[in-house]
């Protein structure tokens, strides 16, 4: 597994920008109380709205941990292709009738990361439907500037092994993407990030695979520490649960 990780990473790594697919981590900070009045409303009316314009909607979830976040994942072929289809979509009707409803929901949107796989994938295809739900666990590390391909290689190296053998080995690693924002009306966060996608079958799995961490002496005592210089603080843990039409899960 490690061995196959490696060489997607230095097959991504050494890819030229240009066709590389583009992921786009949005969280939003919705108002009080109104969350699934917004994940309603997305999932009636926008998701398709935005893939008949080009992009792909890959996952939407809630989170136990705030009941006032809404997170969601989309992806493009490119860059260019992540202008042209969110022009698309809000030059379009479907936006335009329904701004207003929408972002009176939203109470901020700066939370945004563009991002680019390095080991593993996001989107295998999954339906929207007829799958039981899991637990996704979103790791966001803030890493030194213009650090985060040499923390994912060295992630990849000495941390996956030993989260395999703790049942708790992610199955995407991305980094941060520097393509230009090719759409500027969506500022997106200028952070140096490594963000992997970890599935458990239920919150309880997932903490007891935070438990086995905690308490496996090579995890605290040698990987932990060998990436706690590295990083810029300490990692984000987003606990992620799928909503209704959510293709990841």
């Amino acid at each position: 597994m490690l061995t196959a990780a490696g060489a997607m990473f230095a097959t991504t790594a050494g890819a030229r920008a240009d066709g590389v697919p583009l992921y786009e981590l949005r969280s939003y900070a919705v108002q009080p109380g109104r969350r699934d009045e917004l994940v309603t409303m997305f999932e009636s009316v926008f998701l398709d709205a935005y893939e008949r314009g080009g992009t792909r909607v890959l996952g939407t979830f809630t989170t136990p941990d705030d009941a006032d976040r809404w997170i969601w994942l989309r992806a493009f072929p490119d860059a260019a292709a992540r202008g042209a289809a969110l022009a698309k979509f809000y030059g379009s009707d479907d936006w335009r009738t329904r701004a207003a409803a929408a972002n009176a929901t939203i109470a901020d949107t700066s939370d945004v990361l563009l991002l680019r796989a390095v080991a593993g994938a996001l989107d295998g295809g999954a339906s929207r439907t007829g799958s039981e739900s899991a637990t996704i666990e979103c790791r966001v590390h803030l890493v030194r500037a213009r650090g985060e391909l040499a923390f994912a290689r060295r992630w990849l190296a000495l941390a996956v092994p030993r989260l395999h053998t703790l049942d708790a080995a992610p199955f995407a690693v991305l980094v941060t993407d520097r393509r230009p924002n090719a759409y500027p009306r969506q500022p997106v966060r200028d952070d140096s990030v490594v963000v992997t996608f970890t599935r458990f079958a239920s919150l309880d799995a997932h903490a007891s695979a935070l438990e086995r961490c905690a308490h496996d002496a090579a995890w605290r005592d040698i990987v932990e520490p060998a990436f706690a210089s590295a990083r810029r603080a300490p990692p984000e843990l987003r606990r992620l649960l799928p909503t209704a039409r959510s293709r990841l899960r």
